[in-house]
């Protein structure tokens, strides 16, 4: 998977190309992947987005839906390509997981409006070391509905 700082239909694999990469390199970037992972409590987990997991998902989007024209690839790209970092701020996945369709459909309900209070403090300050909130935004996955929720 080549990096390039910018994701484009021309710098994708074609599924045939992907598929090969896929059996070789998917234990490599779901280890990656991990590493950017954080659990906030039994039902909250931050995936910590870069070019790779982006590039990664875009790439399985396209293989699962058999997706080879050119509409379709842009639209996955859209869709996933502003979850990658600029190298000024950190962008991330919010997964809210409840196994049990009951109590996940009784707590969605109960959080809407999460992704507004979700922030980030490292000992004491902001990410960079700022007093006021970045750019920094996260992707958050409710169901199947995604939102944005700024880092602050």
């Amino acid at each position: 998977m080549q990096l390039t700082g910018h994701i484009t239909a021309e710098n994708l694999m074609t599924l045939e190309a992907y598929s090969k990469y896929r059996k070789n390199h998917k234990a490599e970037v779901l280890a990656h992947r991990k590493l950017r992972t954080i659990a906030l409590g039994d039902h909250f987990v931050f995936q910590f987005e870069s070019e790779m997991t982006i590039r990664y998902q875009i790439q399985e989007m396209l293989r699962i839906e058999k997706v080879f024209e050119e509409e379709g690839i842009q639209q996955e790209i859209e869709a996933y390509a502003p979850l990658v970092p600029d190298g000024t701020n950190w962008k991330a996945t919010m997964l809210i997981e409840y196994p049990d369709v009951n109590e996940r459909k009784r707590e969605l309900s109960r959080l809407i409006g999460v992704e507004d209070r979700v922030f980030v403090e490292v000992e004491g300050t902001f990410p960079g070391g700022l007093l006021a909130p970045t750019n920094s935004t996260l992707s958050c996955v409710l169901g199947s509905a995604p939102g944005r929720v700024r880092l602050s």
